[in-house]
């Protein structure tokens, strides 16, 4: 008895390890496919993968049957593998998901679940869903209204150059919401959302610039180089 499940656990160690290299050549084919627009290709190599388990297909077959590429839109589908694809962890799956319990996509709204998705990909590393929990945070939405969580999502999210997130930190500077008031520095957020041509950061840079003297001014640009260059390292 013991032989035959040696056999058979060598067998089944051999079947995957032989049927790995496959699937990561369906997700190649898959993905490329769907990069040049053949989504009817990406659909048949990307489906027999994600139902392997496969992160990225699920990710990829979750926006698929969201926007209708290649089938039918059906959020629903979409919400199922897209919840696959981020309970393995896959960062922009967990965005994505966050982004449907959100609007209620697939599924009813639910901004507790939304919340709990955002950390996740936050945690993980990822700027924009930092920049959403900060908004989560900053208006009480599916956790409790806590401006210094805010603060703290929005600088990790500004550290990785989000520029959205460079303008709200120095929307917080400016007013002393969860920071101490410091015009100075929220010129230097103001000026690197210009950069980004983010909406409304020139107005607040005029608006904020013309309460500085040309020494602070000056400070604000040199903070705002040291800012961009750490956040590029």
């Amino acid at each position: 008895m013991m032989k035959q499940l040696r056999i058979y656990l060598v067998l089944c160690g051999a079947f995957v390890v032989a049927s790995m290299p496959v699937a990561a050549q369906s997700l190649d084919a898959g993905l490329t496919a769907y990069k040049a627009g053949d989504y009817e290709a990406a659909l048949t190599e990307l489906t027999p993968v994600a139902e392997r388990g496969v992160a990225d297909a699920q990710h990829r077959l979750a926006v698929m049957y969201l926007f209708g590429q290649g089938v039918e839109a059906d959020p629903a589908e979409a919400l199922r593998w897209v919840r696959a694809a981020a309970e393995q962890g896959h960062i922009k799956a967990q965005s994505q998901l966050s982004y449907m319990h959100f609007f209620g996509i697939g599924t009813e709204k639910d901004a507790v679940a939304a919340a709990k998705w955002s950390r996740a990909a936050a945690e993980a590393g990822d700027a924009v869903s930092q920049r959403l929990l900060a908004t989560f945070y900053r208006n009480g939405t599916g956790v409790p209204r806590n401006i210094d969580e805010s603060v703290r999502w929005l600088d990790k999210a500004a550290r990785q150059g989000d520029g959205d997130a460079l303008l709200m930190l120095g929307v917080a500077y400016e007013r002393g919401a969860g920071v101490p008031r410091d015009l100075v520095r929220a010129q230097a957020m103001y000026l690197l959302a210009v950069e980004r041509d983010i909406d409304g950061a020139v107005r607040n840079r005029d608006h904020n610039a013309e309460k500085l003297d040309e020494a602070q001014r000056r400070r604000a640009e040199m903070l705002a180089a040291e800012f961009d260059a750490a956040s590029r390292k």
